[in-house]
């Protein structure tokens, strides 16, 4: 990482900066708790939903993957398709961890489905690679 890099996280007189100013020589990324706030509406409204816990949550622990796939077809289309909605909506997906086929189920569907603006794993270090984030938007781009 180079020091113009890690000039973008600076932020003078606040926490980051002492922080930061040093991370090129480390050669170390920041930890999300060490980024200033994006400014990305999606990304807001994602993280709105995890800390507040307010998204609607499909739990599909235990389920095998095509019937899984099966269930987070039709939850996405209750939550979005029977509400019109012109703004953005987040849900959770929890699969747990274990082999990673149900993971990989559910983000193969994520990926071709046309409601899904933008989903990541969660933040949580107790809900990481067991929890995913998945906004929903009218407008994929």
């Amino acid at each position: 990482m180079s020091y113009a890099l890690c000039a973008l996280y600076e932020v003078p007189g606040t926490r980051y900066d002492e922080r930061m100013k040093y991370r090129h020589i480390r050669n170390m990324t920041p930890t999300p708790s060490e980024m200033p706030p994006s400014s990305d509406p999606v990304e807001i409204a994602m993280f709105a939903a995890e800390l507040g816990g307010s998204a609607p949550e499909l739990d599909l622990h235990g389920l095998p993957p095509d019937e899984a796939v099966r269930e987070l077809d039709m939850f996405v289309n209750l939550e979005f398709a029977g509400k019109p909605r012109r703004d953005l909506k987040v849900i959770k997906i929890v699969h747990g961890r274990g082999g990673g086929v149900l993971r990989n189920a559910v983000m193969k569907f994520l990926k071709t489905c046309p409601f899904v603006k933008r989903f990541r794993d969660a933040q949580d270090p107790a809900q990481t690679n067991g929890v995913i984030y998945a906004a929903l938007s009218p407008n994929k781009k």
